[in-house]
This record gives structure tokens, sequence and C-alpha cells, in this order.
């Protein structure tokens, strides 16, 4: 029998969930789990490529087809931190996870004198402390939302922030 050496990611549809995230940051393709069903039932190892799953659905609304991005690593040598409130630390366990596998460098500390200044600040939806928009301000390092970094991982493009209103993060009203 021949080994499959090939990672696959076995899904039922494409997901916004961190294992998905993740395996399109690693370049791991997604595939439809009838395709294990179509190898057992011919007692063989059938090409994947017409269970192929969707990477996703960009910012307009388009299912996107899953691509490699051996070449297209978008959020590759990015310097980011990460930001939320404590009772979000999830948020940070789960991103931190996404961006390692996609090749960004993660900060773990915003500073002038730390000599790595991250580009951008990965703030939750609710927030972070106000320490941190403080530093955040005051050395004008732009805030997008986890939807800034998602829509990089499945369009594989090096989308600005200001691409989007959704990718720039804003506090909410009070």
């Amino acid at each position: 029998m021949k080994v499959a050496t090939q990672r696959y990611l076995i899904s039922a549809a494409f997901q916004r969930t961190v294992k998905y995230l993740q395996c399109l940051a690693a370049n791991i393709p997604p595939v439809n789990y009838l395709w294990i069903e179509r190898c057992y039932a011919e007692k063989k190892l059938v090409s994947h490529v017409d269970f192929m799953l969707p990477a996703g659905v960009e910012i307009s609304g388009k299912v996107l087809d899953w691509k490699n991005r051996l070449t297209s690593r978008p959020l590759k040598n990015s310097i980011i931190y990460l930001a939320a409130k404590p009772e979000f630390s999830q948020f940070i366990d789960d991103w931190r996870g996404i961006l390692e596998i996609a090749d960004a460098s993660i900060v773990k500390k915003i500073s002038v004198n730390s000599g790595l200044k991250p580009e951008f600040i990965l703030i939750h939806k609710e927030g972070c402390s106000k320490a941190t928009l403080n530093r955040v301000k005051r050395l004008n390092i732009t805030c997008v939302t986890h939807e800034w970094a998602i829509q990089r991982l499945i369009t594989g493009l090096e989308l600005a922030p200001s691409y989007h209103p959704s990718f720039l993060w804003a506090p909410n009203p009070v």
C-alpha cells in the first residue's frame, strides 16, 4: 500500500475555527470528509482534488477556493502584538498559535526600547487595557481586528488594514 506523505485537514465544510485557520496558515489543504469515504470504498488513495474545500469567504462575500500558499505567505514577517482584556486570554493563545504558524513575529510587550516595535496590534473585539491603548496611541501603531488576519489567510494577499473598515479596530462607543 502506498503511504501518503501529504497532510490534510478533514472537514465537512469551510470554517472559521482555530484549527481551520491554523491549517490555512500552515498551507495544509482542507478536504471534505467524503474523500476518506471514497478512498475506503475504492480501497486506494484517490485524488483529493475533487474534494477540496474553499479557503473561506472573502470580505466581499465571495467564496474563495483554496490555493497553495507556499509562495504566498501574507502574514510572514509581520510584527504583531496581541491584546485583549484578561478574561479573553484564550484569544491571545489562539491567535499566537495561528500567527506563529503563519511565520509572523509576535512581540511580547510594546516598548520603544525593545528594538522590535510592532507594526500591528491585533486587538480582541472587546478591547484591551487602557495602558496598552495609551502606549499604542503614543507609538502610532495600527490597531487591527482578527478579521484583517483572517482575510489575509483566506485570500493569500497582504491586505492593508485600510482595505476594509472592518479591518481597523476601534473602541466601542460608550
